[in-house]
């Protein structure tokens, strides 16, 4: 790899005009990247030269229909001919084939992990992703080209040496200093991707460390995700940074990597995503729906659970205290015919079915649940809900108490749905 860089440096100071004729740099979807005019060498400006924009370093080289069938490769390099590309030079080659002037390409490692293939120029043919690569060093005095690096393609000949096809420069975001950010999420189907009522998990610990190598491993900034399992790190300069969750494997176990490294930290805004479950208790809801069918009730009755329930401050529609007495006909009604003209009633049905949760066993009273008030325990939860209805237990639209009575009433009934369980 020396003797490449060595010879891909002298070729781009001696040979000026072919260093100079620019390449084209496509999107996964092989649209033409936008360019500016730049000036160069770094330490002086002796001519101009095109550089493309990308917001994001998914990056692919565009190889036209009128280049040969054979094997090419490419590199990245900045500007003072130092590679950026961790990849060896084996995981970096194609065997481009043309017919007709169509490109298709496939590369020679069989590693799954490495980017696949772009689409071509319109969609015709096919493209080269030139990522994952680094972040370039910043340019003393030159704060212009703050991310920019350039990207040389290559041939191997039939001799075994090789020869610079096409050049161009690159820079990946705006120049300036971008966010790092991401959710921290309650992956409940355990599948690594959040989904639609998937929540996020507050107070969990995000940090960004640098990886270069003056100071490999230092912790640049921590933060705790929001109510809503949301974190940022603003304004991280450009370098090669990971994103890193911390997480106690005694309470939970994450579904995707706790450490993600971002080669282009600082080079346009990146978004890292963090998946994981509780697996220190029991946090199983049932519905409300569940403990008024025949099976609900029966466990209701086989555990003698009616005294539990009168304990607990129920009312009914028109905010009576409701007592369940043990009347099958009469808890069947109460519970079916729960609304929330009443939010004390609508509330009381949710807090009755979290209650036999408890008591079954299916979900601990030390199970976090996220709700509009922040992040509570189901015991906090189903004291904050009973004291709510001891309160006030009639409380109809334009009820000054009703706002925290629905807050309580979602947060149960998103937890009996298995919908906010931390």
């Amino acid at each position: 790899m020396k003797s490449l860089l060595t010879l891909a440096a002298l070729s781009l100071v001696s040979g000026a005009a072919l260093a100079d004729v620019p390449d084209l740099l496509v999107d996964a979807q092989g649209n033409l990247l936008p360019d500016i005019v730049i000036q160069l060498p770094v330490d002086g400006p002796i001519y101009n030269a095109p550089l493309d924009l990308s917001s994001t370093s998914a990056v692919y080289a565009l190889v036209d229909g009128t280049l040969p069938s054979g094997i090419y490769f490419y590199d990245v390099l900045d500007l003072n001919f130092q590679p950026l590309s961790p990849l060896p030079l084996a995981d970096r080659m194609f065997d481009v084939v043309n017919t007709a002037g169509v490109v298709t390409m496939s590369r020679l490692s069989t590693d799954p992990s490495l980017p696949a293939v772009g689409l071509g120029l319109g969609g015709v043919g096919q493209s080269m992703p030139i990522f994952p690569f680094i972040s370039p060093s910043p340019y003393l005095g030159r704060p212009d080209l703050l991310c920019a690096a350039k990207v040389l393609l290559f041939e191997l000949l039939p001799t075994g040496d090789f020869r610079i096809v096409k050049t161009t420069y690159l820079r990946v975001g705006d120049g300036q200093p971008a966010n790092v950010s991401g959710v921290v999420f309650h992956d409940t189907d355990r599948d690594g991707a959040r989904d639609a009522n998937e929540p996020g998990i507050a107070g969990s610990t995000v940090k960004l460390v640098s990886n270069h190598p003056a100071n490999p491993g230092q912790v640049v900034a921590t933060t705790t995700t929001d109510n809503f399992g949301a974190y940022i790190f603003s304004a991280v300069a450009s370098g090669d940074c990971s994103v890193v969750l911390e997480i106690d494997t005694q309470v939970h176990q994450a579904t995707t990597p706790l450490d993600v490294r971002l080669p282009n930290c600082g080079c346009g805004s990146q978004v890292v995503d963090f998946g994981k479950f509780s697996v220190d208790t029991q946090c199983e809801g049932r519905t409300q729906g569940y403990w008024r069918n025949n099976n609900g009730i029966a466990q209701i009755q086989a555990g003698g659970w009616w005294d539990e329930l009168r304990d607990l401050n129920l009312v009914n529609a028109i905010g009576w205290s409701f007592n369940p007495s043990g009347n099958v006909c009469t808890w069947k009604f109460y519970m079916s015919g729960s609304n929330a003209y009443n939010m004390a009633y609508a509330l009381s049905t949710q807090l009755a079915a979290m209650k036999l949760n408890v008591l079954s066993g299916r979900a601990s009273l030390d199970c976090r649940v996220q709700t509009q008030c922040g992040v509570m325990t189901i015991a906090e939860l189903i004291d904050a809900a009973n004291a709510a209805i001891a309160h006030d237990g009639y409380t109809p639209p334009c009820d000054p108490d009703r706002v925290l009575q629905e807050k309580l009433k979602n947060a149960l009934d998103k937890a009996n749905n298995n919908q906010n369980w931390l």
